[in-house]
């Protein structure tokens, strides 16, 4: 029962947040996309037009966690924030703050059916200049369980991480509260101007008290040129029995994936998921967001870029594919084409799978998002046959940050569910609004 920027659905609702709203999931197709409350307020600290990275999670009462992430220059010093709600999206309590100053990247964000939750991070905080994965149990008030863990070490002088805008430390919690954690690294080997490196994937099992299973164990592993954002965005997703799969992208290159079963041990080989295939060298496949249904097969949401010499010709279109292992089930489903804002922005994207079946897929749109004005969040309903069930508005974001420049807006985006299953979107740690996914 986890979400980071994705999440799950539980008896026809969802939830999404970049700020956070609730959308209803009800069994009357002309209800899809229903407001079910009015857009909370996540965060009341953070001033407009400033960005937070969000992540959201739920329990099996329905009851969520928004955790969330303001990076510099913005706001100061970068610090890790969550705020527990009731299923009525009634505030419990005020913003804690878990970790900060050193802290970079989206916290991931999972929780167990009883409302047990994890969030873990990435830290650049220790004397030695070390960089370290850290891993903090909450009980469902919300009260930390003894220290932070410790999940990963690795020495700063030789090891790159990737940019704090891509998600490289992903979390999924069981229902009885056993968690994973999953990251990635690249390493310096040498070689001519010390281009030589190592980028490696691996995840770590731990139980409910943060005692570790065992040591971290490589998901895959590849020596190559070093190159930014070789990696792009490990995703963990994980369906309620406890299976779940680990998904990242290669830059330039695939989607890959790899399949576990709930006590991590492997059921698959790292392998390449097929996709629409880009125009030309020049392409990209830039944000894309995963989801585990309980019968096994993986949604994958994505987008494409297209370039000609250096210059974006045509909008960034969003595509839906569904795979039974690394096989496509059915045909591509085109969710929608958005704009960019002018400096490039790629905007965000999630998705969560519904109980039934299907899955629900939240993006937002930089259109209009130039000099102050707003991007858009929208979203769209599918069946278990990939075929549309409805789409409709989640909201807008502020979008032009001073500090940063015009266009760069980040909706912040992360979606789950209720335990009705309808559906929580929340954007730029800001807002969150509930709505109806059925």
């Amino acid at each position: 029962m986890r979400a980071i920027t994705s999440g799950k659905l539980f008896k026809g609702t969802f939830v999404a947040v970049a700020s956070a709203s609730l959308f209803a999931t009800a069994a009357m197709a002309s209800t899809i996309g229903t407001p079910l409350t009015p857009e909370i307020t996540v965060a009341n600290n953070i001033p407009l037009p400033y960005s937070g990275y969000t992540s959201v999670a739920h329990d099996a009462n329905g009851n969520f966690v928004v955790a969330w992430y303001v990076p510099q220059p913005y706001v100061g010093n970068q610090v890790i924030t969550f705020r527990r709600f009731a299923a009525d999206g009634t505030p419990l309590g005020n913003a804690v703050q878990v970790a900060g100053s050193s802290v970079e990247g989206t916290p991931a964000l999972a929780m167990d059916a009883d409302g047990d939750f994890v969030i873990a991070w990435r830290d650049f905080g220790d004397s030695s200049g070390d960089y370290h994965i850290y891993a903090q149990v909450f009980s469902p008030d919300g009260i930390a369980v003894g220290a932070p863990v410790l999940v990963a070490q690795l020495n700063a002088s030789i090891t790159r991480f990737l940019d704090s805008s891509f998600n490289t430390v992903a979390a999924a919690m069981n229902t009885f509260g056993d968690f994973v954690v999953a990251w990635d690294s690249e390493v310096s080997l040498g070689g001519a101007n010390d281009v030589v490196g190592r980028w490696t994937i691996q995840l770590r099992r731990f139980h409910l008290n943060g005692a570790p299973y065992s040591a971290a164990a490589v998901v895959e592993q590849k020596t190559s040129l070093l190159s930014y954002h070789y990696v792009s965005n490990v995703h963990l997703s994980m369906n309620d029995a406890g299976n779940f799969a680990t998904v990242w992208g290669e830059r330039g290159g695939p989607f890959k994936v790899r399949y576990y079963a709930a006590d991590a041990t492997p059921t698959s080989s790292a392998a390449v998921l097929p996709v629409q295939p880009l125009e030309n060298k020049n392409d990209t496949y830039n944000t894309f967001a995963t989801a585990l249904e309980n019968n096994g097969e993986l949604l994958l949401a994505y987008t494409i870029q297209v370039y000609q010499t250096g210059i974006i010709v045509q909008p960034q279109t969003v595509y839906l594919q569904r795979y039974s292992g690394a096989t496509p089930d059915g045909q591509v489903v085109t969710v929608a084409a958005r704009q960019l804002a002018a400096s490039g922005e790629a905007g965000d994207l999630a998705i969560t799978a519904l109980p039934s079946g299907g899955g629900a897929v939240v993006w937002s749109d930089d259109a209009s998002a130039i000099n102050g004005v707003t991007g858009s969040i929208s979203a769209e309903v599918f069946s278990a046959a990939n075929s549309s069930i409805g789409a409709f508005s989640v909201g807008s974001y502020p979008q032009d940050l001073p500090q940063a420049g015009a266009g760069i807006g980040i909706a912040g985006l992360s979606v789950t569910t209720d335990a009705s299953g309808n559906l929580w979107a929340v954007w730029n740690a800001v807002k969150a609004r509930l709505f109806s996914a059925f």
